[in-house]
């Protein structure tokens, strides 16, 4: 994988995703070596300190293990590797890590009684009508979260599903409908999968969930709220955080 600067993602985080899919993929059995950190810095063409600061990120998330004297060892946390763990500090960054997902959506629902929390966010009145849209949330194949996605009716009956196939309603919207998203406000909550929803990610009723919605907005206008649902073993998630100079 080539690391670039033109990517949204700081080139230590690009670092950590590669290893990452490599040892999903294999090329990094469990008890194996790291290359020495020199070796590193040379094949991808950055520093030892960027190397230093993706491999310290891999150790204290546990899937590497340094051992003093011998070196530096894959552990088998394979099976952790359906998570959710990017980093967005922008919009930008959010529509290139969409673009790394697919969503299987079940057929388009017309709202005429929308929940109360949509017609709030969405500031609409109660005769307005909501378009909703479905389904699982895939990055590669890994099934990551039950999707919610609410449209006001006007931009919702825009949306053809045979058209947009697999990508998000975010991109559709971004890319096909001149929609461009100025700002997203994010939240999230810590609820319990029901005899309601447990089967949509084969969870069992009473285990946590981890619920993220995001309002989008188009001009300071909201346009589509996004409710992901994940299982609480299939999330977590990373900042960085700097000291204003």
């Amino acid at each position: 994988m080539k690391l670039t600067r033109e990517n949204a993602l700081p080139l230590y985080y690009q670092l950590c995703n590669d290893f990452l899919e490599k040892i999903k993929s294999g090329n990094f059995p469990p008890n194996s070596m790291l290359p020495p950190e020199i070796d590193l810095a040379q094949e991808y063409r950055i520093s030892r300190n960027t190397v230093r600061h993706a491999i310290g990120l891999l150790v204290k998330d546990g899937y590497v293990k340094r051992i003093p004297g011998k070196g530096t060892f894959f552990l088998d946390r394979r099976g952790d590797l359906t998570r959710d763990q990017w980093v967005v500090s922008s919009i930008e960054d959010m529509l290139e890590l969409t673009k790394q997902t697919r969503v299987d959506f079940e057929p388009v629902k017309v709202l005429d009684n929308p929940p109360a929390f949509v017609m709030k966010d969405l500031e609409l009145k109660k005769w307005n009508k909501v378009c909703l849209f479905e389904g699982i949330k895939y990055r590669h194949k890994d099934a990551m979260s039950y999707l919610q996605v609410y449209l006001p009716y006007e931009i919702g009956v825009q949306i053809k599903n045979e058209e947009r196939g697999h990508e998000t309603v975010f991109l559709y919207m971004e890319e096909n409908l001149g929609i461009e998203i100025t700002r997203v406000d994010e939240y999230m909550t810590v609820e319990v999968w029901t005899s309601k929803d447990y089967r949509k990610l084969k969870s069992r009723v009473g285990d946590p969930k981890v619920i993220i919605k995001r309002i989008y907005y188009s001009e300071d206008k909201p346009v589509e709220i996004a409710v992901n649902h994940y299982r609480s073993d299939h999330f977590s998630v990373f900042h960085s955080l700097f000291k204003k100079s």
